[in-house]
């Protein structure tokens, strides 16, 4: 999966609803553990997560 919303080709298609829920679950799990590792962080200015650059 490439990841781009407008992607429409059939490589980047899901079968079923199931198996799109799926993938979304464990990268939601995957954001978590980002933001839990200090390795992406939210931006209340812009509303948009950032990698952390810590040094």
């Amino acid at each position: 999966m490439s990841g781009k919303k407008r992607d429409n080709s059939i490589n980047d298609l899901f079968q079923n609803n199931s198996l799109h829920f799926l993938c979304h679950g464990f990268l939601n799990k995957c954001t978590e553990y980002l933001i839990d590792n200090g390795l992406i962080k939210f931006d209340k200015t812009t509303g948009l997560y950032e990698i952390n650059k810590k040094g």
